[in-house]
């Protein structure tokens, strides 16, 4: 099966970050990628954005899973609520990941992209959480208004510069991503990656707080 997506959009739902995703992020990220696929040779984008209604207590989604699997690399808009608060998030996340760990074992680091993962941080944190502690993030946080005075701001026009410029770091891991594998869409592969996400909300969430119940 070959993939079904390039891009996986990977952010926290509800409140005022879903809205800088659909009406700031999305139209122009759609544009300027669809311009650096076309000036690198490649067909139009195929970008999945789930707007399903997922609820955190509920279990993961057999599309939800196959859906990250099926896509060559994701963009993951981080804050706070997405790192803590939302396991599904945080599967989206710890699946791609996953996979970049497989691929550089069986491939070497010399043949797959250095990551798969185009991270945005849409909101600071001090300290970094330990997990993206490694991970060469684009620092958005400047650019997180919503609103007609941003649009008419000049941080708008810097914005649009800097997400034209950093379209293209997905670009190149669309390019020269490795074949798509089956084991990725398994309940094995699902399961590996369900227990590392009960191990990490266990180690980094109150327990009040903990939402893992498969």
């Amino acid at each position: 099966m070959p993939y079904k997506y390039d891009v996986f959009i990977s952010y926290k739902r509800g409140g005022t970050k879903e809205r800088w995703v659909n009406e700031n992020f999305l139209p122009l990220f759609k544009e300027y990628l669809g311009d650096s696929f076309a000036e690198a040779g490649l067909d139009d984008p195929r970008i999945f954005q789930d707007t399903s209604e997922l609820v955190d207590g509920e279990d993961f989604t057999e599309a939800l899973v196959s859906n990250v699997a099926q896509s060559k690399c994701m963009v993951a808009i981080i804050s706070p609520p997405y790192l803590v608060r939302s396991k599904w998030c945080m599967y989206e996340f710890m699946s791609m990941r996953y996979r970049e760990e497989a691929l550089e074992l069986e491939l070497g680091p010399n043949r797959v992209p250095r990551s798969l993962i185009w991270p945005i941080l849409l909101q600071e944190m001090d300290p970094y959480p330990p997990i993206i502690r490694s991970i060469q993030l684009a620092n958005y946080t400047k650019y997180n208004v919503i609103g007609a005075g941003f649009l008419n701001s000049e941080d708008y026009v810097s914005f649009q510069r800097e997400l034209r410029k950093d379209v293209k770091t997905v670009t190149n891991i669309v390019k020269n991503i490795p074949a798509w594998k089956r084991e990725w869409d398994t309940s094995e592969w699902s399961e590996v990656v369900k227990q590392r996400l009960t191990d990490y909300f266990t180690a980094h969430t109150a327990p009040q707080q903990q939402l893992i119940s498969w």
